[in-house]
């Protein structure tokens, strides 16, 4: 499993080496903390498609057209990565969502671990934070086969 999860095309060296550590020493990654309602994340977002950045405009019309409720979101640049950058056009002047209850999966389910094995940290104002924690699903798998 740790091979398949290594070739995820996001994957960076940082990221790679967090998950063989983390492999190391049996521990996992879990996210802690809760949103301060900011808006921040909204306005400088990267987007996926198939685990692959968005980094032209051609494959975010493919992430649209695939995916309509994309269409929120608009080009604003490009990150040091080559990575293109979003804002979402529901975010509010107070940096609440205007549309909140209809928002896609990638608003649902910020953050992701998977962000912390791409390389990706959390901006020091965001209220998420990663936290290393023992796997107690594999000491519980261990302990059992010690029977």
């Amino acid at each position: 499993m740790l091979i398949r999860n290594f070739y995820k095309s996001n994957y960076t060296l940082t990221g790679c080496c967090r998950r063989l550590k983390l492999k190391f020493v049996d521990k996992t990654v879990i996210i802690r903390g809760a949103c301060r309602r900011c808006g921040r994340c909204c306005r400088k977002l990267c987007l996926d498609i198939n685990g692959r950045w968005v980094s032209s405009a051609n494959r975010f019309r493919k992430l649209v057209r695939d995916n309509p409720d994309y269409g929120r979101f608009h080009i604003t640049g490009r990150n040091p990565f080559g990575c293109l950058e979003f804002v979402c056009d529901r975010l509010q002047p107070d940096g609440s969502c205007g549309d909140h209850d209809h928002r896609p999966d990638i608003c649902r389910k910020y953050p992701e671990r998977e962000l912390y094995f791409t390389g990706g940290v959390l901006p020091p104002w965001c209220g998420y934070y990663f936290e290393e924690v023992p796997d107690f699903e594999k000491l519980i798998r261990t302990a059992g086969s010690d029977r």
